[in-house]
């Protein structure tokens, strides 16, 4: 009779294991972000925004320490950067990453859009952390990446040698505008 409880409880026990596991895999996802807005160009012919870093640690050559996604052990943050020749009416750059050599995110941010709140000729947009929702106030997610989650997504090639980069564009949210757009080469990884 002992032996027959023990089994029973055994059994019982693996089934609440297994009703667990299947509960949280067909547990619903978080509610996707919204599709990014698409910006008008205001002429054929966009002014060129002037991008630079402002941490000596990037260099546009190779990914500092430890700005890697957190699956390969990195905590990334986006680079702080300065952004001159901002047109009057933008009321937003958005910072767009991709990586060059993999299709699925090399463009239209496919490592995530980030917004930061302008309203100056000249900005300084801080460094945000990665693979996170919560932004810093004057800061805000444009569109998630598409590939894990919120926000921005660090580079996660595993070192394989990816060039990653973003493209920035100063917009003009009330009435979608694109007013002036630049490029800056975040370095390999």
């Amino acid at each position: 009779m002992t032996n027959r409880l023990v089994a029973l409880a055994a059994t019982a026990a693996l089934a609440l294991c297994a009703g667990s596991a299947a509960a949280q895999q067909a547990a619903p996802a978080a509610p996707a972000a919204p599709a990014a807005p698409v910006y008008t160009p205001v002429s054929p012919t966009l002014p060129d925004l002037k991008v630079t870093f402002t941490d000596p640690a990037w260099t546009g050559v190779s990914l500092p320490a430890g700005q890697q996604c957190s699956r390969n052990q990195g905590s990334g943050s986006t680079p702080p950067l300065r952004v001159e020749n901002i047109p009057a009416g933008t009321t937003a750059i958005i910072l767009q990453f991709n990586d060059t050599d993999y299709a699925p995110l090399s463009t239209n941010g496919g490592h995530g859009q980030i917004g930061f709140t302008v309203n100056a000729a000249i900005a300084s947009l801080p460094a945000v952390k990665g693979e996170t929702a919560t932004m810093p106030a004057g800061v805000f997610i444009e569109a998630n990446n598409r590939a894990s989650g919120p926000g921005y997504l660090p580079p996660c090639s595993g070192g394989a040698g990816h060039l990653y980069f973003a493209d920035v564009l100063a917009v003009s949210k009330a009435d979608g505008k694109l007013l002036a757009k630049g490029r800056i080469n975040l370095g390999k990884w």
